[in-house]
């Protein structure tokens, strides 16, 4: 006998499927509601599948299933009452929702797997949504297990649902995850994977680490005036390109003005190699301002065509007494980006930043941009307001505009290029336009350049760039003369 237990391993028996038809009433433990008896057992598959005059569903008792299907039109069912426990191999379905409704379980579930291997996955199909508020909970070691949900439709995980040994709730395939639970703890992380998103609609725990990998992966902070803090600053916001091509997503993204703030590290390219082509987007939708406090670092240097890009109708604003040390290329591609880090602290620390049409660069503070990094204009504004600022080159390839309010001191190393209109707004005595290598200044650029409220027309006066007041009109000689005299600029004088 005990050879027999060697030579053949204990497998499940094979499973049999009772479907509820609710014909008696709501309880669970009631076989007449039921086509093959009550469903009990880890070879038991408990399946509703059709409309049933009872849709809440109470287990009167503990039940263990290897699998909970609701399929393709099924009524809404609500399930409450005792704990459910779902054993099934590593990888196996635990829950499947098919139906095109919603289907909530209130009651406490424990997903416990039999094999080897950590993966529990719950498939939600498009048009389909489930909503858990009990106890979730694996049968996983210390580290947990992850429960991944896919499929394309939507999860809800309700605000008074509690945790046990879960390494990571996992989204993916399309699905959204939605975490209104205000207690997190004992889930050490939240993961978007590949097409899925996440949407936080409550605060987390400090320790609670985020991952964003793969294309279309999205984690958003959905409720105004969520925080996401910790102390440990090695336990942030891994953004993870992986494939050529990929884009990832933070951001916020709810109804109303507000502000969201993640004081969490976030670190480009973690644990990963540098691919090419990858957009790591930082997002925040109309309305809303995406305060990213922490450390904008390089986990591994990016790989050719990578960038960050800034996009959404919001605010997305860099601040924080630590610098940023990411040099990855920056694109706003629309919405705002602000620099508000602590004045003299760089927001950004190498690369180049393009400001596209329906984008905007604007200092909060002083000296925010590292001195080399190129600002590129196609067709947006870089808006110093009153701050002093060094950078690099300045390329204007589709136009765009300079915003100098008063006191506004601003300096490039050079002219790389200006095709199109550069508008330049507030402009005055009290603000100046430095470039340290003027040659970029031909006659035929100078000519495209307006100062709103003035004209068109520029002239370089040393090393700034000022206004030029247009020639006269009359062929007197005595004010050609004089022209020849005047040097046609507007000077500041201090």
């Amino acid at each position: 006998m005990a050879l027999s237990l060697v030579v053949f391993p204990i497998t499940l028996v094979q499973a049999q499927t009772s479907i509820w038809d609710g014909s008696v009433d709501g309880t669970w433990g009631d076989s007449e509601n039921w086509s093959a008896g009550v469903p009990n057992g880890t070879s038991s598959i408990a399946e509703f599948s059709s409309t049933s005059p009872n849709t809440s569903v109470n287990l009167d008792t503990a039940v263990e299933l290897q699998r909970l299907d609701f399929l393709s039109g099924a009524s809404s069912y609500d399930l409450s009452g005792s704990a459910l426990t779902l054993t099934a191999a590593s990888g196996d379905t635990f829950i499947v929702n098919s139906s095109g409704a919603v289907q909530a379980i209130s009651s406490n579930v424990t997903f416990n797997i039999y094999g080897a291997g950590t993966a529990i996955n719950v498939g939600v199909d498009s048009g389909s949504t489930l909503t858990l508020s009990g106890l979730l909970a694996t049968n996983g070691t210390t580290n947990g297990r992850s429960i991944t949900f896919s499929g394309g439709g939507t999860v809800n995980i309700a605000s008074g649902a509690t945790f046990s040994s879960i390494n990571a709730l996992e989204s993916a395939s399309g699905t959204s995850l939605n975490f209104y639970a205000t207690n997190s703890a004992n889930i050490n992380n939240f993961y978007a994977s590949t097409g899925g998103r996440i949407n936080l609609f409550a605060n987390l725990n400090s320790s609670r680490g985020l991952i964003v990998e793969g294309d279309g992966a999205g984690i958003y902070l959905s409720q105004s005036d969520l925080t996401l803090s910790g102390s440990n600053p090695a336990i942030g916001v891994n953004m993870r390109g992986k494939t050529a091509g990929a884009t990832v997503t933070l951001g916020s993204d709810f109804s109303g003005t507000g502000t969201a703030n993640v004081y969490k590290n976030i670190f480009l390219n973690q644990a990963s190699t540098a691919a090419e082509n990858v957009t790591y987007r930082f997002y925040a939708a109309t309305d809303n301002t995406l305060n990213l406090a922490g450390v904008i670092s390089d986990s591994a240097t990016s790989g050719t065509g990578t960038v960050v890009e800034i996009s959404g109708g919001g605010t997305v604003l860099y601040s924080g007494s630590s610098a940023n040390t990411s040099i990855t290329p920056i694109v706003i591609s629309s919405g705002v980006l602000q620099l508000g880090k602590s004045t003299g602290i760089d927001a950004i620390a190498g690369g180049s930043v393009t400001i596209q049409e329906n984008g905007e660069l604007l200092l909060v503070n002083g000296n925010q941009i590292a001195d080399g990094v190129a600002i590129i204009l196609e067709g947006g504004s870089f808006n110093v307001s009153s701050k002093t600022e060094t950078v690099g080159s300045l390329s204007v390839t589709f136009g765009g505009s300079l915003s100098v309010e008063a006191g506004a001191g601003i300096t490039f190393s050079s002219l790389s290029e200006l095709s199109g209109i550069l508008t330049i707004y507030g402009w005055s005595d009290a603000s100046s336009i430095i470039f340290n290598d003027t040659s970029g200044w031909t006659e035929s650029a100078l000519a495209n350049v307006i100062f709103d409220g003035y004209g068109q027309g520029a002239a370089i006066d040393g090393n700034e760039l000022v206004y030029a007041i247009p020639e006269a009109s009359s062929s007197a000689l005595l004010l050609t003369a004089i022209a020849a005299l005047i040097v046609f600029r507007m000077k500041r004088r201090k």
